[in-house]
C-alpha cells in the first residue's frame, strides 16, 4: 500500500459470530498508512545504564498507554523509532530482573517490583520531525 492512500473494510451483517452465538451488524474500518511528511521519528540515547542487565523502553501516551516498546541490554543504550503518530508522549524505562519481557509487581515479602524510570520531560513528537533525546538515569521512581 502507497503511503498516504487508504482502503475500505466492511464485514457484512452476520459475519462474525461469538461464542455466545450473537453476531455482528454492519461494520466499515478504513486502513491507511500515513505519508512519512505526516509522522516523526525518535531517537533515544541513555547514559549510565547498567551494563549486566535487561531493560525495557517504553512510549507511552498522554493516559500512560504503551505506544511502542523495545528491549535493551548492556550492549545497546540507544533505540530509534520512526512513523510515529505526533503527539505528547513520554517514556518509561523499566528493570527487567527476570527477563521475562513485562514489568512485575513482585510478591508481597518475598520479591521487590522491579525498578522503574519516568523521563523528567515530555516528547513532542511532530510531523516531519526527527527528534532525539539523551536521557541520563536518576534514582528509580517510587
Amino acid at each position: 500500500m502507497d503511503p498516504g492512500s487508504s482502503v475500505s473494510l466492511t464485514l457484512l451483517p452476520k459475519s462474525i459470530h461469538d461464542i455466545y452465538g450473537g453476531t455482528n451488524d454492519t461494520l466499515r474500518a478504513a486502513l491507511g498508512r500515513a505519508l512519512g511528511s505526516a509522522t516523526g521519528s525518535l531517537r533515544i540515547a541513555l547514559q549510565d545504564l547498567p551494563s549486566d542487565g535487561s531493560f525495557i523502553l517504553q512510549l507511552l501516551d498522554a493516559q500512560r498507554r504503551v505506544i511502542r516498546e523495545g528491549v535493551l541490554d548492556g550492549t545497546s543504550a540507544s533505540i530509534a523509532w520512526d512513523r510515529l503518530d505526533p503527539g505528547i508522549r513520554s517514556l518509561r524505562l523499566i528493570d527487567d530482573v527476570n527477563g521475562n519481557g513485562r514489568w512485575d509487581t513482585g510478591v508481597l515479602d518475598v520479591l521487590q517490583p522491579e525498578r522503574t524510570w519516568y523521563h523528567a520531560e515530555l516528547v513532542n513528537i511532530r510531523a516531519s520531525w526527527d527528534i532525539t533525546v539523551d536521557w541520563s538515569l536518576d534514582e528509580p521512581d517510587p
